[in-house]
Order: structure tokens, then C-alpha cells, then sequence
């Protein structure tokens, strides 16, 4: 019976994949190192190389993706052992250095790119050997960390798009959140019929009078109003 036990947690924690809440910062140039490119690890340091190791359709799809989901375009540009991360903003003319955009692209991207290799671009992935099809599960804390509050709404919106995506390929995502604005954002996408509000399990924690925290179970309702606001979440 334990050896049973031992070999279910151990399958099931060998598909968890986490992203802490801080990312690596942005760097002007990365330089080639021998990393894992089968995922984004738990700070992005690895970002470049798993981008550069995707063929050149793949990028192109993935920068459409981000575009389409975010309003922003990526590339790649490769210069010997050097790579150089470039992002294009709706409405400007060219790519600039990721070190020369907002702080909240070094964030997000290691999100964004985590999700969409679990998702649009698992197929391709897998039969490159990067993934297999075993039950996997994305732990991502605090997404929002420096981003406008509008692109946190458009996280919102996109996390909303994968969830069907997610179900077809045995992924789940779990997210730790502050933001109102992803809550918002979710919910208005399944008064849209995007998702339904059966897709989505909300974990509530809040400090009882006894400073003890408690977990409560919510959701969203059939019109994409997420039940039992906890306390003061929406307080200056």
C-alpha cells in the first residue's frame, strides 16, 4: 500500500511545474549557457534558450500568439553564443531590447511562454520528446507583479482562452492572484460563453478573528460574478 501511495505522489508531483512570483530581470544580451529547454524554469532565467530551441514556425507562433492574447510581438535575435529578447508593442514601428521596455515584460514572459508551450504549442513539442502525456499542472504565483493593470486584465482574458486548451491536454493551471482586475476578466469571459463558470474553482484564503487562516471554496456564478468576495479585496 505505500509503495502504491509513493508511486501516485510521485507521479503526480513530477507534473508540477512552478513560476515564483519574482522572475529574472531583464538582460540587455544572454549569453548560451547549458540549461534545460524542455520548460521554463521557476525564474525564466532559461527563457532564451527554451525560445531558440523551437524551430522557426514554432516562433512565429507563438509571437502571433502573444500578439493576438497580449497586443505585444517577440523575437528572438541570435548572434553567435548570444541571444538578444526584443519586444514590438501594438502601434510602434520596430523591436526594441527587452532591458529598454518595462519591467513588466521580464515578469510576464516566462508566464506567458509556460502557458502557451503547455498548450498551442504542446503537439509539435511532444513529438520533439519535450513533453509527455502524462497530467501536468502550472503553479504560478502572483502573475500581475508589475504589470498595468489593463495587461493584467488581458492576462485575465487569455488564461480564460487556454482553459479549454488546457482541459484537451490534461494541463491545469493553478494561479495565486491579488488582482481584481484577472478576477474581473475571467469572469466577464464567461459571461461571453468563453469558458464556463463550471471551468473555474476559486480557493479563498482569509485571517479569522483567531488570526488563523481559512480556506474557502468559491467560484464564479453562471453570469461570471465570482461569489463570496473576500473581505476588503477590493479596499484602497
Amino acid at each position: 500500500m505505500l509503495t502504491a501511495a509513493d508511486k501516485s505522489f510521485k507521479g503526480l508531483f513530477s507534473g508540477v511545474r512552478y513560476l515564483g512570483p519574482v522572475r529574472a530581470s531583464a538582460e540587455r544580451f544572454y549569453r548560451h549557457q547549458d540549461l534545460e529547454i524542455g520548460e521554463v524554469d521557476h525564474k525564466g532565467e532559461n527563457l532564451p534558450m527554451v525560445i531558440n530551441s523551437l524551430d522557426a514556425r514554432m516562433k512565429k507562433n507563438l509571437s502571433k500568439w502573444i500578439s493576438d492574447n497580449f497586443g505585444f510581438e517577440l523575437e528572438l535575435e541570435t548572434s553567435g553564443l548570444h541571444y538578444e529578447l526584443k519586444i514590438k508593442e501594438e502601434h510602434d514601428a520596430k523591436f526594441h531590447n527587452i532591458s529598454d521596455m518595462g519591467f513588466g515584460y521580464s515578469q510576464i514572459l516566462p508566464v506567458i511562454v509556460s502557458i502557451w508551450l503547455e498548450t498551442v504549442g504542446a503537439v509539435p513539442r511532444r513529438h520533439l520528446g519535450f513533453t509527455d502525456a502524462n497530467s501536468r499542472t502550472l503553479v504560478i504565483e502572483q502573475p500581475e507583479l508589475h504589470l498595468h493593470p489593463a495587461l493584467q486584465y488581458r492576462f485575465g482574458l487569455a488564461i480564460a482562452k487556454v482553459v479549454s486548451l488546457a482541459t484537451n491536454f490534461g494541463f491545469r493551471i493553478v494561479i495565486e492572484t491579488h488582482s481584481s482586475q484577472m478576477i474581473e476578466a475571467i469572469g466577464e469571459s464567461i459571461r461571453r460563453g468563453v469558458i464556463e463558470d463550471s471551468d473555474i474553482s476559486i480557493a479563498l484564503f482569509e485571517k479569522n478573528k483567531n488570526d488563523c487562516t481559512e480556506i474557502t471554496m468559491s467560484g464564479f456564478d453562471d453570469e461570471g460574478y465570482l461569489m463570496n468576495w473576500p473581505a476588503g479585496f477590493l479596499s484602497a
